[in-house]
């Protein structure tokens, strides 16, 4: 079996501001070059006082820094992969592979478009539709 043979993504559609907008899931590839460009952000590591300085340290996933920083990382992810749901272009290089430098600048730019432009709700809405469409197409082929 060629892959090509199973056809393109579902797609879907929701209304945002009375327009009717396109959605079709990501590539898995394309989602894995994102969060390879934009990792989650680590916890700092402490020693823990109850357990003695030779203990090894943990993280620290309380640490408020942290959560800002985390809180902060999964809106501007979720904002890309909004954007890449509703189809804006990304730049490919001769050989149809994503080009990282390229697609970290879309990244930056479709962030800052989105998060200037649409609601949490409205991002959460094309994230949550782009995930229907994809758990109905898996769920339609286990079907067969």
């Amino acid at each position: 079996m060629r892959i090509s043979s199973l056809g393109g993504f579902a797609v879907g559609s929701l209304v945002l501001r009375g327009r009717e907008i396109v959605v079709r899931p990501a590539a898995a590839s394309l989602v894995d070059a994102v969060y390879a460009l934009f990792p989650r952000p680590q916890p700092p590591m402490v020693q823990d006082p109850n357990r003695g300085s030779l203990a090894p340290k943990e993280p620290d996933i309380r640490d408020p820094a942290f959560v800002a920083a985390v809180t902060a990382w999964n809106q501007k992810t979720d904002r890309m992969e909004a954007a890449i749901a509703i189809g804006l272009e990304v730049e490919r290089d001769e050989m149809g592979t994503i080009n990282r430098e390229r697609l970290k600048a879309w990244c930056e730019a479709a962030d800052e478009e989105l998060g200037a432009a649409l609601t949490r709700e409205e991002i959460a809405a094309i994230l949550a539709e782009a995930r229907r469409v994809s758990v109905g197409a898996v769920e339609g082929a286990r079907k067969n």
